[in-house]
């Protein structure tokens, strides 16, 4: 009815239906009823609201029109491209796209049948061939999307897939179906509303609001979710593109509604290490290792994928936040089903962050915090969004010059909230001149109620004081 930061003064809807024409409707946010008369045989339906005030868009919130008041409208009956169906209910509709899934011959030549069994005939368990297909599905096939008429709810064959090498969300998904089939294990594609932070739809009202394919893997008392799309993900990890919301799912007896698992945050973590030598003249350069899994592994294909040193730059610089280096080497770069192993090397013309005379100011990471955090806001009734829940580390280790020493070092921290937990510590070893900051940050949800708003921005406040903590050291000088 009103998009972000807009008021209505007064707004009417009609909608008009020839006699044995259904529908349903909804008020989200708001409570409306229609006034219904008659236009000769049809029948009218006329919705009128007043004064509604604007609601303030919110950073970091639920995609917008699910804070917003909004009229939803839906047939019950509707004909697609020649393929009459219903949408009274999830299960109606579910059936009708079921209906589509299977129009098709989707058997793949007897040859390709059996290189298909091959593939997993070492395999012992389910969950091990579902593992191995999917990755071959993810080596071989392409994400293309061509979407014409029916198209956009009709897959292309498993046969043209696996023919042409690529296929659109429907069509891999369906692809995938066909081999775990040729495996002897049934799998069901499941429709689904994909993007960050969107929202479910709603179970009391049957809708076409999808706009991306899944598959589900039925195993026992759970289920193994794969995303058909998703070239780096592993088996079973949907990410925040797909998860914690409804997914309808096709079977023979219709559509059932089911919920998509929640990612946990030691599912998306990423580990830095850097080992960092200081020169007398002031100059450094460290060795740094990166590790990453889960949402935190598809920014880092970029980098691997990329030859130009100076895009490396600005991706290390812009997404894993470090200082930029004089010099930079990406030494090793491994994709290892989706988990991520990055080694480069930085080089800096002066390493300290400050000096005064023999004083010397390191920084006490070489990064800084990795999100980019909101500002506090005292008004805020939207829960914010993450995201996705992680745990982030980093080591760093200064190795001194002889002759070198520590004047001061930071205090541990360590700081809580109901969302996550922030912990550091700080060590000197004159033995080994060394100098050792460790960190680790953890987020364990990514929807943070408005009620916790204030702790979050404060709990965060604390941390990103901390990342800019100064180690000092004394030259000899």
């Amino acid at each position: 009815l009103v998009g972000p930061g807009e008021s209505l003064v007064s707004s009417t809807y009609s909608l008009q239906l020839p006699p044995g024409q259904r529908f349903h409707y909804k008020g989200r946010g708001i409570a409306l009823r229609p006034a219904i008369t008659m236009s000769g045989l049809d029948s009218v339906f006329t919705w009128s609201a007043r004064g509604i005030g604007a609601v303030r868009e919110e950073s970091q919130s639920m995609a917008p029109d699910y804070n917003l008041p909004e009229l939803l409208l839906a047939p019950d009956q509707f004909d697609y491209g020649d393929h009459p169906g219903r949408m009274d209910s999830w299960n109606a509709y579910g059936s009708w796209a079921y209906g589509l899934f299977t129009q098709n011959e989707n058997a793949l030549p007897g040859g390709r049948r059996s290189q298909i069994l091959d593939l997993v005939a070492r395999d012992s368990t389910t969950a091990q061939k579902v593992g191995t297909l999917y990755r071959y599905l993810q080596a071989n096939m392409r994400y293309v999307s061509i979407q014409l008429g029916i198209g956009g709810f009709k897959p292309f064959p498993a046969s043209f897939v696996d023919e042409k090498k690529y296929g659109d969300c429907k069509a891999l998904s369906n692809y995938m179906r066909e081999l775990l089939s040729i495996a002897g294990i049934p799998s069901f594609i499941a429709l689904i509303n994909a993007g960050e932070n969107q929202p479910s739809v709603d179970p009391e009202f049957p809708e076409q609001v999808f706009n991306h394919a899944i598959l589900c893997v039925p195993l026992g008392r759970d289920s193994i979710w794969l995303d058909c799309t998703n070239h780096v993900g592993k088996a079973g990890v949907l990410g925040s593109f797909t998860e914690n919301r409804y997914a309808l799912l096709l079977t023979p007896e219709g559509g059932k509604l089911v919920r998509t698992p929640s990612s946990r945050c030691s599912e998306n973590q990423l580990h830095t290490l850097n080992l960092v030598s200081l020169d007398p003249d002031g100059s450094g350069k460290s060795e740094t290792r990166v590790q990453a899994t889960g949402d935190f592994s598809p920014a880092l294909i970029y980098l691997l994928q990329d030859d130009e040193k100076d895009n490396q730059v600005h991706f290390i610089t812009s997404q894993l936040k470090y200082r930029k280096p004089d010099d930079f080497t990406l030494d090793t770069a491994l994709n290892q089903e989706g988990d991520i192993q990055l080694r480069f090397s930085l080089g800096f013309q002066t390493l300290p962050d400050l000096a005064a005379g023999s004083e010397l100011f390191l920084l006490a990471h070489l990064h800084g915090t990795l999100p980019d955090w909101p500002a506090p806001d005292t008004a805020r009734t939207q829960d914010y969004f993450l995201h996705f829940p992680f745990e982030n580390s980093d080591t760093t280790i200064y190795h001194l010059p002889e002759g070198y020493a520590v004047a001061r070092l930071p205090a541990t921290q360590h700081f809580i909230f109901p969302c996550g937990n922030f912990t550091s510590s700080y060590r000197y070893d004159p033995q080994k001149h060394e100098v050792t900051s460790t960190e680790s940050l953890v987020i364990t949800q990514n929807r943070i109620p408005a009620r916790q708003y204030g702790m979050f921005t404060r709990f965060m406040d604390q941390v990103e004081k901390d990342f800019r903590q100064r180690i000092e050291v004394t030259s000899p000088q």
